[in-house]
């Protein structure tokens, strides 16, 4: 069926003036997917529009009007198209982008898109939408932000050094100390009472004495509010102090041989009480020339506990590692877990 009225509006609906199509366009419908539903559609995706003769809104005053109208329109308006027939009314939007004249300037080729109750369902079916409401809460996580050498968001201890750094793709914080004080680079944040969440950071550890290297790395996540609760190892909350470590690789790495960094991660119990989270993060002076790389920190929140998966396919875990490094824990070869 062919309609029989076109109208354009530049105020997003709320006035309409009417045009002329160059040629006759019709009606048809799509299918969306396989699901049993139907919309009301364009049969042509690409239409001619021009200025209906002597009437532009309330006059036309050249045969280049429309195309002048319409250009001098703001990139990011949104221009809203109307086909009328007897039977129906179809309504449709596009953008200056959308838009291409004839060599006169007297014609506009358009691209409309279909404005309809599903609309946002097409326009946004691809786009992942988290269930859990789990988007970061650390600033600057991804550390790809620095002021003065230190990554905005974030605070250092007295004797902690930071500077930027760039790591196999990745935007790095490369944290360092003084000989026997600790570094520590350390965030703070809301978190709302029987909140559950997860920590996960990647990381890598340089040191260019061969001799005094292997250690336990430490963090600890506070919560201070009604009393004060320490995340321990188990994902437990616990009111005495405690530290989560974790190891470094058992031996140096120079920074030409990194080709990946190892990835930690750990999720809590529901949060006891609400209060302000503290994350710290730490380096230890007990060592000489200790320098900790620091990537895609992400701390997350959800009503909903998390769940740990391990990946299994034709009985063989999924792994992903440095080829042809292998460590050794208790006299027992590893395969270090990589992120690559």
């Amino acid at each position: 069926m062919a309609y029989s009225q076109t109208y354009l509006s530049f105020d997003n609906g709320a006035t309409y003036f009417e045009i002329e199509p160059e040629g006759v366009y019709e009606f048809g419908e799509e299918q969306i997917d396989k699901m049993p539903v139907w919309r009301d559609t364009l049969t042509d995706t690409v239409i001619h529009i021009k200025n209906k003769p002597y009437e532009y809104g309330i006059s036309a005053l050249t045969k280049y009007r429309l195309y002048d109208a319409i250009m001098e329109l703001d990139p990011e308006t949104e221009i809203r198209i109307k086909f009328v027939d007897p039977t129906k009314t179809i309504y449709g939007f596009f953008g200056i982008i959308d838009c291409k004249p004839n060599a006169f300037k007297k014609t506009l080729e358009i691209l409309p898109t279909i404005l309809d109750q599903y609309t946002d369902l097409m326009e946004n079916r691809e786009t992942e939408v988290s269930i859990f409401e789990n988007s970061n809460l650390l600033v600057n996580g991804n550390f790809d932000r620095f002021t003065d050498d230190v990554p905005d968001g974030w605070t250092l201890s007295e004797f902690a050094t930071t500077e930027y750094a760039k790591l196999v793709d990745y935007n790095c914080v490369k944290l360092t100390t003084l000989l026997f004080s600790d570094g520590i680079l350390s965030q703070s944040i809301n978190i709302s009472e029987n909140k559950n969440i997860k920590f996960s950071f990647l990381y890598i550890l340089i040191n260019d004495d061969v001799y005094q290297f292997r250690q336990n790395l430490k963090f600890k996540i506070s919560i201070v509010g009604t009393q004060t609760y320490y995340l321990d190892i188990n994902g437990s909350w616990i009111e005495s102090e405690t530290y989560i470590t974790y190891k470094s690789n058992l031996f140096p790495f120079k920074i030409e041989e990194v080709t990946g960094l190892f990835n930690y991660s750990i999720v809590s119990s529901p949060a006891p009480i609400s209060g302000v989270l503290t994350l710290s993060l730490y380096v230890s002076g007990d060592y000489a020339y200790n320098k900790l790389y620091l990537a895609n920190a992400k701390l997350i929140s959800s009503d909903t506990s998390f769940i740990e998966l391990t990946a299994e396919l034709n009985s063989e875990y999924l792994q992903t590692y440095k080829q042809g490094e292998f460590f050794y824990e208790d006299d027992k070869q590893v395969e270090p877990y990589f992120s690559t």
